[in-house]
């Protein structure tokens, strides 16, 4: 006898429910690297929202780069129907939740483009793709321009520039001969309740 019980879910209220488990991270991110530096004084109006229009600027190249490569080299042309089922926005969305803040603007959108185009649509777009297409971006881009963006700023927005200056606590713990002391992991970026909260150096979306 087979399963009677059947779910009503199917993948558009999937990907619904993920942009929505992302709604707190993305908020948090504005919290933590836009206005909490503002609120301290450490950047003006733009950099208040900045972290969102990075975001923004990752989620739409992917929509843009995957919708014109669907036109010009998969020749559909009912494109609203395609972009329904597509989610080409959430490469981007993921891309611009795991990249540094100060990742130069062009080399966000470079990102973008490797995320939608090499890592998605040349394995066949959603559901075909053997890689992560946002992790494949990230990797590309922290593989070929991290010097580039460490002498951005990295990882630390501009109030943790001036008040810790030192490496994410990951990168920090890597450095360490044994499990490190409290001293050594946690005092450098404030205390334990920072690593509860969130509240430590890392990418846009990094989190508790």
């Amino acid at each position: 006898m087979g399963p009677f019980i059947k779910s009503e879910n199917n993948t558009t209220k999937i990907m619904q429910h993920l942009l929505i488990a992302l709604t707190p991270i993305i908020l948090f991110a504005f919290i933590k690297n836009g206005i909490i530096p503002y609120s301290k004084g450490y950047t003006n109006i733009i950099g208040l929202f900045y972290p969102l229009i990075f975001i923004l600027i990752s989620t739409t190249s992917t929509f843009i780069f995957e919708t014109i490569y669907t036109y010009f080299f998969h020749k559909k042309r009912n494109l609203k129907e395609y972009i329904k089922h597509s989610y080409s926005i959430f490469p981007g969305l993921f891309l611009g939740l795991i990249l540094p803040l100060n990742t130069p603007i062009i080399l966000l959108i470079l990102a973008s483009l490797v995320s939608s185009i090499i890592a998605k649509m040349l394995f066949g777009g959603f559901g075909n793709n053997i890689f992560n297409p946002a992790l494949v971006g990230r990797l590309f881009i922290i593989s070929t321009y991290a010097i580039v963006i460490g002498k951005n700023g990295g990882y630390l927005n501009s109030y943790e520039l001036d008040t810790i200056a030192k490496s994410t606590p990951l990168t920090n713990a890597s450095t360490l001969t044994g499990l490190g002391t409290y001293e050594t992991l946690v005092k450098p970026y404030g205390s334990l309740m920072n690593f509860f909260i969130g509240t430590i150096p890392g990418a846009v979306g990094e989190t508790s």
